[in-house]
């Protein structure tokens, strides 16, 4: 009798010193762009002081650069999967580099908002990029999780490291510092992605359609600038207008996508569970977080008294406890624990953590609240880092860069929604620590709803294994995908 396991398939090649070293190229510019997004509010009384902008004008400032990126996320992910994610990324090191120095060296308020604008544009196509190239340097399932919990980690350590990174620039320097920071870090991008990171595409693949682009960036903009005018405490009738017309346009730019014979985004995606429910999962927990921590900043600062610089430092536990998530933990329990069960689990640490955090009060010592924002954060670990896995899985191999861009738009959209309304929830309480109380109540409540669906639709009863559901994705079984390595 023949042996069964002589005709198994090989097992997927293991990484190497290279694939390594180009993860940590990669991470550079999504420390970068996520950075951007906070560092500029230290700078926002100095720049304020310099330039002079209007209120409109500074809003214009502060806001452009992120809702050009989630407008341009999809476009740029599919525009990559065409031509080359890694040329895609380079050229937009390139431009983010060339916009810093523009911003930089602005002279007036319009100067700086196009330049922004154009670092936004830029930064829009380095994320699905990054995600999309994980998949042709990592065949090896064990090892691409290890690699997107770091490029996870890469945006998280953006996120806590913005402000005192941004703190400590202003301390010794001026507003244009936050900018030229930029310049050097992606010199070293354009410098070693082309010597570590394999070019991948699918030349066959969609092309971008013109008018599905110009719909879907509309839309996006559109109700993300609305989102985050009423989430400011604006009521007037203008953004509520402005968030329906991007509804509607929305609405659109989905049919359109039915009907068109190379739509830019593949509806059918969402028809998979395991696509789905992840970024479901993954869009409410970026919803819980922004708004959970956006209270938690604050009371840092207005009710213990903390400066800005101090604040951010105490979130640093939390990083690296979801450093050891991403990095260690998840990856060994994911070897012999379904991914479901740890993404559940996950969610439920989450809960115990936002519990807690409803129970502090005016006397709270600072080290209380850090550990308490370690739970919260060491139960995101595995909701991030399997979550995207799955998402990026269970997509055909020459599509991943539109489903990473997909997923970063709904979590772009996610936290702008969890500022607006767990904001406007928790600033009608009368004061800073009874609106943290109950956001974080409702946080609990939607993570204990998030695990629940985990659990329920995608656990595999009687496996134990990380196998993923049967729908998870096509990786492996067609496509026209081209990996080079020059």
């Amino acid at each position: 009798m023949l042996d069964s396991t002589a005709f198994a398939s090989p097992p997927p090649p293991r990484a190497g010193r290279r694939e390594w070293l180009g993860v940590a190229a990669l991470m550079l510019p999504c420390m970068l762009v996520v950075m951007d997004l906070s560092v500029l509010f230290l700078a926002v009384p100095s720049l304020r002081a310099d330039l002079r902008p209007s209120s409109t004008e500074l809003l214009w400032i502060t806001d452009v650069y992120g809702f050009l990126i989630a407008g341009a996320l999809i476009v740029m992910g599919t525009l990559g999967d065409r031509i080359g994610r890694r040329r895609v990324l380079l050229w937009g090191s390139a431009a983010f580099g060339s916009a810093s120095i523009l911003a930089a060296c602005s002279q007036n308020p319009e100067m700086l908002i196009v330049a922004r604008g154009l670092q936004g544009i830029a930064g829009a196509t380095l994320i699905p990029s990054t995600m999309a190239l994980l998949f042709s340097m990592f065949p090896h399932p064990d090892d691409r999780m290890k690699a997107i919990g770091l490029i996870s980690l890469g945006f998280t350590g953006g996120a806590a490291l913005g402000p005192i990174l941004g703190g400590v620039l202003l301390d010794v320097s001026s507003w244009h510092a936050v900018f030229l920071i930029n310049v050097p870090a992606m010199i070293a991008v354009l410098l070693a992605v082309p010597r570590l990171v394999p070019e991948s595409a699918n030349p066959d693949g969609a092309k971008v359609e013109l008018p599905s682009a110009v719909l879907l960036v509309t839309s996006v903009l559109a109700m993300t600038y609305a989102i985050k005018v009423i989430a400011r405490g604006d009521h007037d009738a203008v953004p509520f207008v402005v968030l329906a017309v991007g509804v509607v346009i929305g609405g659109l730019f989905l049919r359109r996508q039915r009907t068109t014979p190379q739509p830019l985004l593949n509806l059918d995606l969402f028809r998979r569970r395991t696509f789905s429910v992840a970024l479901l999962s993954n869009s409410l927990t970026t919803f819980v977080m922004f708004g959970v921590f956006f209270f938690v900043n604050q009371y840092l600062q207005l009710t213990l008294g903390l400066s800005p610089l101090t604040a951010a430092l105490w979130s640093l536990p939390g990083l690296v406890a979801m450093t050891a998530g991403t990095m260690v933990i998840v990856p060994k329990l994911a070897t012999t624990v379904q991914p479901a069960v740890l993404m559940a689990g996950g969610a439920l640490i989450m809960v115990a953590g936002l519990a807690a955090l409803s129970l502090l009060h005016e006397a709270t010592p600072p080290l209380v609240v850090s550990l308490v924002v370690l739970v919260v954060q060491f139960g995101v670990a595995p909701l991030v880092t399997l979550g995207m896995n799955m998402i990026l899985s269970a997509a055909p191999p020459e599509a991943t860069g539109a489903a990473s861009g997909t997923a970063q738009t709904c979590n772009e959209l996610g936290g702008a929604l969890g500022i607006a309304l767990l904001g406007s929830l928790g600033t009608a309480q009368a004061t800073t620590l009874d609106g943290m109380a109950v956001v974080a109540v409702v946080g609990a409540v939607i993570m204990l709803v998030v695990a629940g669906l985990i659990w329920t639709a995608l656990r595999q009863p009687g496996h134990a294994t990380t196998e993923a559901p049967a729908d998870a994705g096509t990786h492996g079984q067609g496509g026209h995908e081209v990996a080079t390595q020059a």
